[in-house]
């Protein structure tokens, strides 16, 4: 006699079957897990993004390699669209557990444009937000880093000098005395931070920058922010390259940590050695962790209306971008 037995292979198959089935009633949309979310903010998407676009139309964009980095450290992200209403975005702010500020091309000297009225205004937030003890945490990545400085500076753009030759290098930080006692870095794993400043493993793209020269000598930088790491560009140009606010949870990092995970592009020369993949994971879940104290809440079935999974991300490669995935908005 065989050891297979029909009656209770169907058996075991109706209870694998039915595992799949919630016998619990709903969940209350108030105790339904829904954090952290956190709030990414929209750019415009022009030729160097998508390879092309159609005449006339004006699209923004957030390339799929922040939404990865968020989610893949436990946060889930909505897009924040830099043309949104203040209102809307004050009502928003109150939802979201954090706000990232992500790589891109937008004109940050145009202080009275629409999109850095946007950033002043979420600063303001922010900044008011962790004065009363409203814990709110922000993140930049390279024009996001820059974004930070200019703020800090008290949205004094003249911070910012371009010419700098160092996009598409991937190089070792040149760390500074604070990193050991900052809370970005101070509970790195020692192997971690030996990599980060021997390897290259951190991946700039940027030609704009700020000299630490530039930053020493603007009171406003010196106040809000610690100097965690700099570097120079291929002509031996210094530029500072990670920072942290010294009262509140706001970090910067001029180089992209998410490409060394989710962007495979042959036309740059992204590290993706474990020690890069190391220091995006580490950055990613330091960040996503910080909001997690953030005690703003989304409504649950709202969220799901915002949430970025309404939306699909194009392969945009292929169209001559160095982005691999991107997400598109159509706007007035």
């Amino acid at each position: 006699m065989g050891l297979f037995c029909p009656s209770l292979f169907c058996l075991l198959g109706a209870v694998a079957a039915d595992d799949f089935v919630s016998k619990d009633p709903p969940r209350s949309s108030s105790i339904v897990p829904v954090g952290p979310v956190i709030g990414i903010v929209t750019q415009d998407a022009g030729e160097d993004i998508v390879g092309a676009v159609d005449a006339g139309q004006h699209r923004t964009y957030i390339a799929a390699s922040y939404i990865k980095y968020i989610e893949s450290a436990g946060g889930r992200v909505v897009p924040i669209h830099y043309d949104t209403p203040q209102s809307e975005l004050t009502a928003l702010f109150g939802r979201i557990n954090g706000l990232l500020f992500p790589g891109g091309g937008m004109d940050l000297a145009d202080l009275d444009g629409t999109y850095m009225t946007t950033v002043k205004h979420l600063w303001d937030l922010a900044a008011s937000a962790n004065k009363a003890g409203d814990y709110f945490p922000v993140w930049g990545t390279c024009l996001g880093f820059q974004t930070l400085a200019i703020a800090g500076a008290g949205f004094n753009a003249s911070v910012l000098e371009s010419d700098f030759d160092s996009e598409d290098l991937a190089i070792p930080l040149s760390l500074t005395g604070a990193t050991g006692t900052s809370k970005l870095f101070g509970a790195a794993p020692s192997g971690l931070m030996q990599a980060l400043e021997a390897k290259n493993i951190t991946m700039n793209n940027h030609h704009s920058g700020i000299a630490p020269t530039v930053w020493a000598a603007n009171p406003m930088l010196a106040q809000h922010y610690r100097v965690l790491s700099t570097n120079v560009d291929r002509k031996g140009r210094a530029f500072v390259s990670t920072m942290e606010a010294i009262d509140a949870p706001v970090y910067a990092t001029q180089w992209h940590p998410e490409k060394a995970i989710f962007e495979w592009t042959a036309r740059e020369h992204i590290p993706h050695i474990v020690d890069a993949v190391a220091a995006a994971q580490f950055t990613a879940t330091f960040f996503v962790n910080e909001c997690r104290k953030s005690a703003h809440r989304f409504d649950y079935d709202e969220l799901n209306k915002a949430i970025i999974w309404n939306y699909t991300p194009e392969f945009t490669y292929l169209k001559g971008s160095n982005f691999e995935q991107c997400y598109f908005w159509s706007r007035p």
